[in-house]
């Protein structure tokens, strides 16, 4: 597995992950994407000193995006699959790994992940990286790291 910086080439891959039926039910906004208002998003999000945003792949072909939105306290991640790669047991070694990318090259005493209550693959994923049970906020259980 293989994970690197998000460039503008994966505008459209992005998209797509982030418009599939599962996300947007998963999603705390469940409205499909507007293209242009991904794009505005996406430029934003790559050029954003305080966003660490990788593309995961495998096998030459893209798998995720995991997106780390930085605070010094608290840094919010959020993971996103690739649908045809859903059920393939990648998820656990893809946030193991790009947790451990983001902890050599950004500092935070917290990573924190809201997870739809009916999502219990991803609850189960987050923790067995270690990750515990927080609050819930809303249908959304919040799941905290210590990292420092």
């Amino acid at each position: 597995m293989y994970l690197r910086l998000a460039k503008i080439k994966d505008l459209k891959n992005v998209f797509n992950w982030r418009n599939d039926q599962l996300t947007r039910k998963m999603s705390l906004n469940k409205k499909i994407l507007d293209f242009k208002d991904h794009e505005k998003w996406f430029r934003a999000k790559i050029n954003d000193d305080n966003v660490y945003f990788l593309i995961a792949s495998k096998n030459k072909e893209e798998i995720s995006y995991i997106r780390f939105d930085i605070s010094t306290i608290e840094t919010t991640i959020n993971i996103n699959l690739n649908p045809k790669f859903r059920n393939k047991n990648l998820s656990f070694e893809l946030l193991n790994k790009s947790i451990k990318k983001f902890n050599k090259n950004k500092k935070t005493k917290y990573l924190k992940a809201h997870i739809n209550n009916k999502n219990i693959a991803s609850k189960k994923i987050f923790e067995k990286n270690n990750f515990q049970f927080y609050k819930n906020i809303s249908n959304f259980g919040v799941y905290k790291l210590k990292v420092n």
